[in-house]
């Protein structure tokens, strides 16, 4: 499994090269992201639309959002100052792209409960991933199902974005 560390902003502060502007606006972050915990992401609103994760720039005058793929990036221009991070617990991927091409998104808002396990991501193919990847073996593996009472079988992810 390809394992991607996110890194949107040169330390210049300029966007980093691999990487698209698909909107720029005005917004605020009001938390720490629910998709990644990493101290560096946040949960960020401009209008009634809310982006997670968010990366800050060095300077923390604006974020970049991960939007639609994982090289297209959301700008918001922050209107306030962004709140403390924090980080904890075991760092989790917030897009994973299956071996067969399906991409998955962790899901930041209410789910439900299949085989034990949270619904934690919804995949392109209609599918859902259930808890968190199995690292312990080559390529990593997660549960997939289909519906509230799915079928769970293990699938392999090919990439991993952090």
């Amino acid at each position: 499994t390809r394992v991607v560390h996110v890194k949107p902003f040169l330390p210049s502060g300029g966007l980093a090269p691999g990487y698209m502007v698909a909107s720029s606006a005005k917004g605020h972050c009001w938390t720490n992201s629910i998709a990644s915990n990493r101290p560096d992401a946040f949960r960020c609103v401009v209008g009634n639309e809310i982006y997670d994760p968010c990366f800050k720039n060095p300077a923390g005058t604006k974020v970049a959002c991960i939007y639609g793929s994982s090289s297209e990036v959301a700008i918001i221009r922050l209107t306030s100052k962004l709140p403390k991070a924090m980080s904890g617990g075991t760092p989790h991927a917030f897009l994973v792209q299956l071996a067969n091409g399906t991409r998955c998104e962790f899901e930041t808002g209410a789910t439900f409960v299949a085989d034990g396990r949270r619904a934690n991501f919804s995949c392109t193919d209609k599918s859902w991933l259930f808890g968190h990847a199995d690292t312990s073996t080559q390529p990593w593996r997660i549960r997939q199902g289909r519906g509230m009472h799915p079928n769970v079988k293990w699938v392999d992810i090919s990439t991993a974005w952090f």
